[in-house]
């Protein structure tokens, strides 16, 4: 039998899913829910995980220094 999500759970993914640095199957285990029943709530609520290299800025000023050359 299907558990209905409770609105508390859907704000968790929410703010949780979006963020690489979390696993998924950790949102699983925190919502005591199967990993096809959080892809098919992402997927219901057009969520995203957000890709955005964070780039270090020294590992940056460095690597173009190493270019320089």
């Amino acid at each position: 039998m299907r558990r209905k999500w409770h609105p508390d759970e859907i704000e968790i993914l929410r703010k949780l899913y979006p963020r690489p640095d979390v696993p998924i199957e950790e949102i699983c285990r925190g919502l005591n829910r199967s990993y096809r029943s959080v892809i098919n709530k992402v997927y219901e609520l057009g969520l995203h995980r957000d890709y955005t290299p964070h780039i270090n800025m020294n590992v940056l000023k460095q690597w173009l220094k190493v270019r320089e050359i």
